[in-house]
């Protein structure tokens, strides 16, 4: 009789569990936390992308205000048992493009950052997602990230494109 878990690529954790329990999906191009608690979702990370050009402009949509920042952190820390905060790369597409699109034309401002400035004061940047485009800036301590990462040099611009 086929097995339709094993043929997903599921590993057989316990013989004696019903089908439902007994298998876990075998995850590829995907990380936890240290530490990883099964209860959290794991992350999808697309292997090889890596952001060289310091000049690569990155868009996050809204300010770079402390607290929005610390609460977006924190909500990322509950799903996936890390700190990160979401950024588009200004890439195959220009600022304008991507303002159009969602999420980022939710946001009356845009705030843009270079990748070098990111990297300089000590940020991680995570090719997260399935969309080439997303990145997350990741770090691991929550206070010290969101001040460096609210320091940043960055420019805030108006969203033409913005839902109102």
């Amino acid at each position: 009789m086929p097995d339709h878990a094993c043929d997903r690529g599921a590993v057989r954790l316990d013989p004696g569990a019903s089908r439902s329990q007994a298998y876990q999906p075998r995850w590829r191009g995907s990380v936890g936390g240290a530490g990883h608690n099964p209860a959290m979702k794991l992350r999808r990370l697309r292997d090889g992308d890596v952001l060289e050009d310091g000049d690569i402009v990155l868009v996050r949509g809204g300010d770079l205000d402390p607290d929005i920042l610390r609460a977006d952190a924190a909500r990322y820390y509950s799903i996936y048992g890390v700190y990160g905060i979401s950024v588009f790369a200004v890439r195959g597409a220009t600022v304008e493009e991507l303002a159009q699109q969602a999420p980022l034309v939710r946001f009356d401002r845009l705030s843009l950052l270079k990748v070098r400035d990111l990297l300089a004061v000590g940020m991680r940047l995570e090719p997260t997602g399935r969309n080439p485009r997303h990145f997350t800036v990741g770090f691991d301590d929550l206070e010290g990230g969101v001040q460096r990462l609210a320091s940043c040099p960055h420019q805030v611009v108006p969203n033409a494109y913005h839902d109102a």
